[in-house]
């Protein structure tokens, strides 16, 4: 390659790096924006109260109750027993 040639190569990539930053700066304001905005949202989920162990525990048995209930009335009608 002849230096003329390689002069001309370095200032034409010079040219398209110089084209590509206004849209690169662009685009990291956007992810910017981006991380802000999922960082206020992890902030937010992770300070939320979380449901205490009695509620889950709770919450099970009535659902494992009316469950039972539901079979035992489906087994009477059905005369299952």
């Amino acid at each position: 390659m002849k230096p003329s040639e390689r002069d001309e190569l370095l200032i034409r990539i010079d040219q398209k790096v110089q084209d590509s930053l206004p849209r690169i700066e662009t685009h990291l304001e956007k992810l910017n924006g981006h991380l802000e905005d999922h960082s206020k949202r992890i902030t937010i989920i992770e300070t939320q109260k979380k449901p205490s162990k009695k509620l889950i525990a709770g919450s099970t048995g009535g659902a494992a109750g009316l469950i039972a209930l539901v079979i035992l009335y489906l087994g009477q009608a059905l005369s299952w027993w």
